[in-house]
């Protein structure tokens, strides 16, 4: 993975928007949405690009938080 420099950047866009006040229950799936769309910017559309954006924005929000999340 050559992108792994995208996950401190999602860790940090994190942080701003729990200070902006998004709630926690959508953070993990905003870190996702974030990998996935930086990784299609950077490299282009295809299936193993989005496949690596949501492990990047997977890892940089932690899979654990996917319990947390509540129904909306």
């Amino acid at each position: 993975m050559k992108n792994i420099y995208l996950i401190p950047s999602i860790i940090v866009l994190n942080q701003v928007l729990k200070e902006v006040g998004v709630p926690s229950r959508f953070i993990p799936l905003v870190n996702i949405l974030m990998g996935v769309v930086a990784m299609v910017l950077i490299e282009g559309f295809s299936v193993e690009t989005v496949l690596e954006g949501i492990v990047v924005g997977g890892a940089a929000g932690g899979l654990y938080d996917l319990k947390k999340i509540k129904k909306i």
